[in-house]
């Protein structure tokens, strides 16, 4: 099986610890994939890079856990998410500066990359709007996932994730609890469309709306929290090694619990 990962391959700056960490949720969700995924199929990452020295951060992590990387250098910066922390441990994503990232788009080089694979995965944010677009126009693939994160960027977020549902087979969401009404909403779509839509929910753990059922799962507790940056990349990742070994819902949700608890536990996703 070959899943190619299309999106964002970055660079976290954490403020407060003055590091630079390889980052953005395609690498942090691909990695963790690898890592979880017998060796026999082939996770690959699908993007671009700056001509900077940054560049060299997601490059070299790309190699170092076992991707196959179509990283293609253009000129400008590589993309950077600076971060800081709340005493708790929570992340605060305060600035985002998409460099070469922000004019990508899939052309020729990129679909034949795509052509063979049974899995494609995207995500969507506003900077990165135009490539999701383009990636979402492609295919037809076997099984298209999409990440759109929060949907902070969106004033109407349920038509917009209406707008391409019907060409999603697995979505994921990181949502606030109290958003109860966006999630029943997102919760119609997928039974009218008959899609499976995740949503992590923070410590009130994930729900799953498999067409028409649903599904929860608690989190798993740790002791301390020590950094929240890319744990629902993480648990994406451990969802999607389940499901695609044929596994049940229930069971993928199980998996993808365990794996965020392991990433709060670290700085970073991986």
């Amino acid at each position: 099986m070959r899943v190619v990962c299309v999106g964002d391959c970055a660079v976290d700056r954490y403020v407060n610890l003055g590091l630079d960490r390889p980052g953005g949720i395609t690498l942090n969700f691909a990695v963790n994939l690898r890592r979880l995924m017998d060796a026999s199929h082939s996770v690959e990452v699908l993007s671009v890079v700056g001509e900077d020295a940054e560049a060299a951060i997601p490059v070299a992590a790309a190699r170092e856990h076992g991707l196959v990387a179509h990283l293609e250098a253009r000129p400008g910066k590589t993309p950077v998410q600076w971060i800081d922390q709340e005493p708790t441990g929570e992340k605060i994503f305060f600035k985002y500066e998409e460099g070469v990232l922000g004019g990508f788009r899939l052309g020729p080089r990129e679909l034949g990359v795509l052509e063979g694979a049974e899995v494609w995965v995207g995500n969507v944010y506003g900077q990165v709007q135009g490539l999701f677009d383009s990636f979402m126009q492609a295919g037809p693939p076997r099984m298209r996932v999409v990440d759109f994160t929060n949907l902070a960027d969106y004033d109407s977020p349920g038509p917009f994730v209406e707008r391409y549902a019907s060409r999603v087979d697995v979505a994921f969401f990181g949502l606030n609890p109290s958003q109860a009404g966006l999630i029943a909403e997102l919760g119609g779509i997928a039974a009218k469309h008959g899609k499976l839509f995740v949503v992590t929910l923070g410590d009130q753990g994930s729900l799953a709306f498999e067409g028409n059922r649903e599904h929860r799962c608690p989190v798993v507790p740790v002791e301390r929290v020590l950094d929240t940056t890319g744990a629902g990349d993480t648990y994406a990742a451990g969802f999607m090694s389940e499901y695609l070994r044929g596994a049940g819902v229930a069971a993928a949700m199980a998996t993808g619990s365990r794996e965020a608890a392991l990433a709060v536990q670290r700085v970073g996703a991986f």
